[in-house]
């Protein structure tokens, strides 16, 4: 979760208690998830930024998960929606042809 007063942030523990946790980024002191101590595992998103592009690509098998939405639950209970590598490219793409680069800079997620 990357973004800060997520609304549903209470249900994170139950969703992911199977899943390790990769990274956490934000604000220290800040982690409401209930899985320990609010420094584990912490990387302020200012060090990412910092960090060197990574080089070259990595193998992805175009319909194997990429991401997951988190839907705001206006008709029901919020829900995470899974976008494929293929679901990102595709919208990439539309977005290049319908805003292309010389117009400035878009932002996608």
């Amino acid at each position: 979760v990357t973004a800060r007063e997520f609304g549903r942030m209470q249900f994170q523990p139950d969703l992911c208690a199977d899943v390790p946790i990769v990274a956490l980024v934000g604000d220290p002191g800040e982690r409401s998830d209930g899985r320990g101590d609010p420094g584990e595992q912490y990387e302020a998103f200012e060090d990412l930024l910092a960090d060197e592009p990574m080089t070259g690509t990595v193998a992805a098998d175009p319909a194997s998960p990429a991401l997951i939405a988190f839907t705001s639950g206006t008709t029901r209970d919020p829900k995470g929606v899974i976008h494929s590598h293929q679901t990102l490219s595709c919208e990439t793409r539309q977005l290049l042809e319908n805003y292309p680069p010389d117009r400035g800079r878009q932002l996608t997620a």
